[in-house]
Formats: C-alpha cells, sequence, structure tokens
C-alpha cells in the first residue's frame, strides 16, 4: 500500500475547517434552541422571543426557575450526545479501519450522507416547532455513519498517508489549525447572526457546508491509496466483514509491547478529549444562566477564544516542534487548561470567563501531541486502523464527559455551578501524573530513526 506522490499542500485542510465550522455551528444553536424553548415553557421568555431579565437576586422567585431551565437544557444536551456517540462507538471504528482496504474518501463521503441527513432534520425541527425528541432522530442518523469523529479518522489517516514521519507533526497541528479556524469563523459568524436573525435562518449555513464537503470530497480530492479499480458495491461488502475488527486486533496483537504503548498512549488521549469535550458539552449553558447572562454574540466570542487554541498550537509546533518532545507540549497545554478551569469555577462576572478562555488557549497542543505519537508508532498499512481506534476514544470520551459533566451540572448547580469545573481541574492532575509514565515507556520507540514509510515529497 503506498502513497500517491505529487499532492498538492492543500488536501483535506478545507473539509477539517468546514465540518469544525459545521459542527461549531449547528452545536451553538442547538443548545441556544434548547434553552430559549425550555425558557418559552417556563415563562421566561415573552411571545416577541426575546428573553426577560436574568435574575441576579437568588431570592427572585425566577432564580429558581433559571436553575431549573439550565438544569433541563444540560439534561438534553446528555440525549442528544448519548444519540449520536452510541452508534459512533461502532460505526466510526468500523468506517476508518475500512479506509485501510477502499480508500479515505469512501469513510468520508459515508459520514457526509449522515450529517446531511441530520442537519435537515434539525432545520425541519426548528420551523416546524416539533417535538424536542426529534433531534435525537436526526443525531441517530448521523451517529450511524459515523459521526465527525469518523470524519476525522480518515482525514488523519489521509494526512499521514501523504507525509513523511519528520513532518507528520508539524501536518497534524496544520490539520488541527485548520479545525480551529472553523471553529473561530464558526463562532463568530454563530454569535453575529443568531443576535439579528434569530437560531433558524443561520442553520442553512451549515447544511450548505456538508453539501460542500460532499461535493468536495466526491469530486475534488485525489485518493491517497493507489488500489485497483473495484466496484462501490464490493468496497461496500468489506465494511460488513469481519476485515476492519482483524486489522485493529493485528495492529495491538503482533507485537506485545508496541500494542501495551499504543493502549497507553491511547488512554491519555482519551482523558485530555475527556476534559475538552466536557467543557464544551456545559460551557454555553454556564454562560447563558446567572451570574453571567450571556448574550448570543458572547457566546461567539467566547467560543472564538477557545477555538483559536488550535491556531496558537500550530504556531507553537512551527517554533519549538525540534527543541521539545511531546512530554512538554502535553505538560504544556494540561497546565493551560488546569488553570483555565479553576477561574471558570470560581467565575463571577464576564471577564472571568474571557480570562479563563485566553488562558486555556494552548489546550489543544496535547491533542495534535497525542495523535502524532499514535501514528509514528504504527506502519504506513495500519493508519487507518490507528485512527479508527483513535475516533472509538473519542467517541467514548464524549459520551463519557456528556454523561459526567452534565450529570454533575445539573445535581449542583444551584448551590455551585463550578464544581464541574473543579472536578476538571483533578482529572487534569491525573493526566500529568499518568503521562509522565507513559512517555518513559513509549520515548525508547518514538526516537527511533525509523526509514520512511514511502517516497512521499515533503511538499505534499
Amino acid at each position: 500500500m503506498q502513497c500517491c506522490n505529487g499532492f498538492p499542500r492543500v488536501t483535506v485542510e478545507p473539509l477539517l475547517f468546514s465540518s469544525m465550522m459545521f459542527i461549531t455551528m449547528y452545536t451553538m444553536i442547538s443548545q441556544q434552541y434548547i434553552y430559549k424553548r425550555f425558557s418559552f415553557d417556563y415563562g421566561l421568555i415573552n411571545t416577541t422571543g426575546k428573553y426577560n431579565q436574568c435574575s441576579l437576586n437568588s431570592s427572585d422567585p425566577r432564580a429558581q426557575l433559571e436553575e431549573k431551565v439550565s438544569a433541563e437544557t444540560s439534561l438534553w444536551v446528555l440525549y442528544l450526545n448519548v444519540a449520536g456517540v452510541v452508534p459512533s462507538v461502532i460505526s466510526a471504528t468500523l468506517i476508518g479501519s475500512w479506509g485501510d482496504t477502499v480508500g479515505r474518501r469512501k469513510p468520508m463521503i459515508s459520514v457526509y450522507l449522515g450529517a446531511v441527513a441530520m442537519i435537515s432534520i434539525y432545520i425541519s425541527v426548528f420551523h416546524f416547532q416539533l417535538p424536542l425528541y426529534v433531534l435525537l432522530i436526526g443525531r441517530l442518523v448521523c451517529g450511524l455513519s459515523g459521526d465527525f469523529t469518523a470524519l476525522l479518522a480518515s482525514c488523519f489517516a489521509y494526512v499521514a498517508d501523504v507525509s513523511s514521519i519528520q513532518s507528520r507533526t508539524i501536518r497534524f497541528a496544520v490539520a488541527e489549525a485548520s479545525i480551529g479556524i472553523g471553529g473561530v469563523v464558526g463562532s463568530y459568524v454563530t454569535g453575529a447572526w443568531v443576535k439579528q436573525q434569530g437560531l433558524e435562518l443561520p442553520l442553512w449555513l451549515p447544511f450548505a457546508l456538508t453539501i460542500f464537503g460532499f461535493v468536495y470530497t466526491l469530486f475534488l480530492l485525489p485518493e491517497s491509496i493507489q488500489r485497483d479499480d473495484v466496484s462501490f458495491f464490493q468496497d461496500l461488502k468489506k465494511l460488513f466483514t469481519c476485515n476492519p475488527f482483524v486489522g485493529l486486533w493485528r495492529m495491538l496483537m503482533l507485537e506485545a509491547k508496541r500494542g501495551k504503548q499504543l493502549l497507553s498512549v491511547l488512554f491519555c488521549f482519551f482523558l485530555v478529549l475527556v476534559l475538552y469535550n466536557g467543557y464544551s458539552d456545559v460551557i454555553v449553558v454556564y454562560e447563558l444562566s446567572p451570574p453571567f447572562c450571556w448574550t448570543s454574540d458572547q457566546i461567539g466570542y467566547g467560543s472564538m477564544i477557545t477555538a483559536g487554541s488550535f491556531i496558537v498550537a500550530l504556531v507553537a509546533f512551527k517554533l519549538l516542534n525540534n527543541r521539545c518532545s511531546d512530554w512538554w507540549f502535553v505538560f504544556i497545554g494540561v497546565v493551560s487548561m488546569t488553570t483555565s478551569f479553576l477561574i471558570l469555577a470560581f467565575a463571577k462576572q464576564s471577564w472571568n470567563i474571557y480570562l479563563a478562555c485566553s488562558i486555556g488557549i494552548l489546550c489543544s497542543m496535547p491533542v495534535t501531541a497525542l495523535r502524532s505519537m499514535l501514528s509514528r508508532l504504527v506502519n504506513p498499512e495500519e493508519q487507518g486502523s490507528i485512527f479508527a481506534l483513535v475516533a472509538c476514544a473519542q467517541t467514548i470520551s464524549q459520551f463519557s464527559a456528556s454523561v459526567m459533566y452534565n450529570t454533575i451540572y445539573k445535581e449542583t448547580v444551584a448551590f455551585f455551578p463550578g464544581t464541574v469545573f473543579l472536578v476538571a481541574v483533578g482529572i487534569s492532575v491525573f493526566v500529568l501524573i499518568i503521562f509522565s509514565f507513559v512517555y518513559k515507556y513509549t520515548k525508547d520507540r518514538l526516537q527511533l530513526k525509523i526509514p520512511e514509510y514511502s517516497q512521499v515529497e515533503e511538499n505534499c
């Protein structure tokens, strides 16, 4: 299995940019929509659609209603995540590993078909005021098609196919930066657009982004794996065999020590994602609730700062890649997150949240470093399998974080909403301790002078 030569510099970056913009927009909009629906049900929003002034006095009867709205919204965010995450645990793993056999493009197309179906259902719910449970159907369909985790797995496997060992961390950082820029743009557009025109109309942009991704993948993206021409239905049959699982089994079991190293790094990756996904799950509801009572544009500005972490990480990797080990990148990123969580836990004013987002600007560095470590631990024909395993870890982390963070927030919002961020601080410290041992266990293999997997041009 060889990588094709002559690739342009831009490959999957537009897909990562547009998909992150899509996710940022529909997540922010759907959470605000659910909050708005419950606010209307409890009388905290008038018939014109304008929110009443947030109750800053805990003795005000509306304060208890606001706490109830926050708790109900958090619970429904959990329901949506469960609907998408549970089916994607299997589907993302299968689809990602399937790419080692059929190429990277077909798994991407599968994800986009599910995303188009999901966003179409969301638009219908918003327009026709359908019951909230219909949103769960949309998330379920998207989860069955692999969800965003399968797209990430295929995109990063594609980057690994067309990059050398030496340039892989930087190429991953560029890919992560594309995700970050998509998040920044999506956050800004969502905040400004929702403030001006409400929640329904902005949903059409995520719909257009999924169509763009589908067309780009189908007609413009070259395949990264050279293979014989095979019909689509023959490739589809391979998805429903045991081959994807066999590939995963071989990768983990052929060499016992390497298998343990992979699982150790993957566990650290899982914990870091629990921190990041949990934060993403509760931060919007936290900002909407007293004492902050943020508007849509304020939520957008805060999300822009957080999403900008991927761009800052790219600059850091570019400057320090040959000077710092993977351990330092993970350490700096986790410390950045920990400090941010501490500030959020005790935040009382809006500037506290902006400060926390700014200090946490390095939070994406551990994700890039750990992803690169996993890719460098395996052979070229195993890139799809390792990123399928990464997709599985991402899916489980999203589910675990959603259950844990939303449950904690729902139970503690009445007396101390910042409790969930103190829990995150404890997890952060645990991550640093665990990764210190894992890095010592794996650094010898990572520092080996491994020959090039294929004759890939450095300018791929």
